[in-house]
């Protein structure tokens, strides 16, 4: 945790806290307390809840503009009630579901309501700034609001979690998924104002249903992408596994479609687990897919065959062939940090070109590639039989 983590969550906090208090001394309409001010919190709440027990590492919330759309009919303080409302009731129900064992009130419950109060409170000035018309000049200042409270709650996120870990978490940000996420809250947000602004109430429910429709979307399809990633990727190294390589080879037998194998394995990589353990082995091992990965075009897709052995699809031989002679003049090493020493190894290859016309099995064909690949290794050993595999600085 660094230093100023405890700073930074007081100075939040308090100007929270001020903010709230300034809101109690304007004079509250009560009549805006009806049906449709209701109808949001339930919202937000069910909205949070779906948030807070989605099990994807991937999460999207649609609270942002569900309390925007509070901004825009009702006073700061019922926005800020509001707020109260749905993040403890989120944090009461992940509480529950765990059988009590988290506190309610804790860091995070301060940090989220201290931010989204923030965020309104500087939001709501805008917001008496615009005229609900279905104008260009209005979407583009409604575009333009929702984009800066997307930056100011992106960066004050990133920067709780950068303190609270001590680590840059700002490296994490994708522009892509801040545009996208951006977009998303703006074109929920237009939809809550118009549906409201034409059909009121009725409008409004039926706007809201869209909006918990669209978090069940993309909250199926982030956990389907993320369960076929696990599926398909080795966990440690990051490659692809042997069963999304089987799956891919197979295929291509089937729809005849020619492609070319490059066969890699690591020589005698016992020893280098035997003189620095296991750790040290994975740590290189992760490495070697990093440096592969970094000298591969975006198409073409490294696969961990298993233990210390890789294969390479190719679209075609000529890449190949290229990679192939990269691979052969590259200098192979890595740095145990912990020790201070370097590590040199090499690498035996075995390429194989599949078109068209063969007739050939699976087993047949990784047969073919894994002689191909000891016919190298064969060949170097008789030509350096007195060079050691691999050498210790």
């Amino acid at each position: 945790m660094n230093k100023f983590y405890r700073p930074f969550m007081f100075t939040i906090v308090l100007f929270a806290i001020g903010l709230f208090v300034n809101a109690l001394d304007h004079a509250v309409i009560w009549s805006t307390f009806d049906l449709n001010y209701i109808l949001i919190v339930i919202v937000c709440i069910i909205s949070e809840a779906n948030y807070l027990l989605n099990q994807s590492s991937i999460k999207h919330s649609l609270t942002a503009p569900l309390t925007l759309f509070l901004a825009f009919y009702n006073p700061l303080l019922l926005c800020y009630l509001g707020i109260l409302i749905y993040e403890t009731i989120g944090k009461a129900i992940i509480a529950k579901r765990e059988g009590g064992s988290n506190h309610i009130l804790d860091e995070k419950w301060f940090f989220n309501v201290s931010q989204f109060i923030i965020l309104i409170g500087f939001s709501k000035y805008f917001v008496t700034q615009l005229t609900v018309l279905p104008t260009y000049e209005f979407a583009i200042n409604l575009l333009s609001l929702v984009f800066a409270y997307n930056l100011v709650n992106t960066f004050l996120t990133h920067l709780m979690i950068s303190l609270y870990n001590n680590t840059n978490h700002f490296k994490r940000i994708s522009l892509k998924n801040f545009v996208t996420y951006s977009f998303s809250y703006f074109i929920i947000l237009l939809a809550l104002i118009f549906a409201f602004e034409a059909y009121g109430f009725v409008g409004l429910t039926v706007a809201c249903i869209f909006v918990l429709q669209t978090q069940g979307s993309i909250f199926t399809n982030l956990t389907a992408k993320e369960l076929n990633h696990r599926l398909s990727v080795d966990k440690m190294t990051n490659a692809f596994n042997r069963n999304f390589f089987d799956e891919v080879v197979e295929l291509n037998l089937v729809a005849k479609k020619p492609f070319s194998i490059l066969f890699i394995d690591l020589d005698d990589f016992k020893l280098v687990n035997d003189a620095y353990g296991h750790v040290i082995g994975d740590a290189l091992l992760i490495d070697f897919v990093a440096i592969i990965k970094s000298l591969l075009r975006k198409e073409n897709r490294v696969f961990r065959y298993g233990g210390d052995e890789f294969c390479i699809i190719f679209d075609n031989i000529e890449q190949a062939k290229s990679v192939q002679k990269r691979l052969e003049a590259f200098v192979f090493m890595f740095h145990d940090e912990k020790s201070g020493s370097m590590i040199y190894y090499h690498i035996s290859l075995g390429l194989y070109e599949y078109t068209s016309d063969l007739e050939i099995t699976y087993s047949e064909l990784i047969h073919q590639v894994d002689q191909n690949m000891y016919n190298d290794k064969k060949r170097k050993k008789c030509k350096e039989k007195d060079e050691t595999i691999f050498e210790l600085s």
